[in-house]
């Protein structure tokens, strides 16, 4: 049979291509699969980020763990506590967060670090935190010694430095020539710190001390901390009933042992009598 001219010409064969549904089908398919990739990317990073602040945290635990005990141990003191340059004062204070106690005291450690002087020894002060940075929790590559631009509120300052005593007649230019490069600054995030005392005479614990008005030290110190918190920590605390004054992040106890035991304003009765004990005593 003979094709006419206008006729068209028609390819048989197998036809290729996707449908509508067959396309529709793949792109869900293909967001299934980008969605459980960026939910299993979301997990490990939130794991991750939980893991880095439980490590940050447990490493500024155990440094406060270690410093505190350390210098709390070794309280040094005059006889009676009437000396100003040995004096242990502990002050009660709030912060935005909570409490933002302070505690100074001198130590019978010598100081270190290769610019230390041999046989001075070591007064040491801690400055609570609790500033309005406080919730921003701080990076776990933040060096417990270091300094920084940051609020002086958001951390808790210790301070380490040598012990000058006033009666030697030292004038600031000498202390400050002589003792700049042997002051020690360690700056750790904090957001509440509580500092609380034991008073043995009167079997209760305390929220400040004096040892120049009370003429004798504590038998122990106990110390509680909480580190800074994000928003959503602060919410899942909330949701979980815990309260940080309550369950604080550091809650420890060091005994002292110079005021352990010692319920009498003079440790020694020797030190300074009463007139009408040294009258009575020629009497006989």
């Amino acid at each position: 049979m003979r094709r006419s001219k206008g006729a068209i010409l028609r390819i048989t064969g197998n036809e290729t291509g996707l449908t509508l549904i067959e396309l529709l089908v793949a792109m869900m398919v293909l967001t299934l699969i980008v969605m459980i990739v960026y939910s299993s990317f979301t997990s490990v990073t939130a794991t991750m980020e939980m893991a880095r602040n439980n490590a940050e945290m447990l490493r500024f635990r155990q440094f406060l763990r270690s410093n505190l005990g350390r210098h709390l141990a070794t309280v040094y003191v005059d006889a009676g506590c009437e000396a100003a340059d040995f004096q242990f004062v502990g002050v009660n204070e709030d912060g935005p967060y909570g409490p933002a106690d302070s505690l100074r005291f001198c130590t019978s450690l010598p100081l270190s670090g290769a610019t230390a002087l041999p046989g001075v020894l070591r007064v040491v002060q801690y400055e609570g935190g609790g500033g309005e940075n406080g919730e921003e929790r701080a990076s776990a590559l933040e060096d417990v010694g270091g300094g920084g631009d940051e609020e002086e509120g958001s951390y808790l300052v210790i301070t380490e430095e040598p012990l000058v005593l006033s009666e030697l007649g030292f004038t600031e230019q000498v202390q400050a020539e002589e003792m700049e490069e042997a002051v020690i600054e360690h700056r750790v995030p904090v957001m509440s710190l509580d500092i609380t005392y034991y008073d043995g005479e009167k079997s209760e614990w305390v929220e400040e001390w004096d040892s120049l008005d009370m003429l004798r030290l504590p038998w122990a110190v106990r110390v509680k901390a909480n580190f800074p918190r994000t928003e959503e920590e602060w919410a899942g605390d909330r949701r979980e009933g815990i309260d940080p004054m309550e369950s604080p992040d550091l809650d420890m106890m060091v005994a002292l042992p110079v005021g352990g035991g010692t319920v009498e304003q003079f440790i020694d009765y020797n030190h300074r009598r009463m007139s009408s004990e040294v009258d009575e005593e020629e009497e006989l």
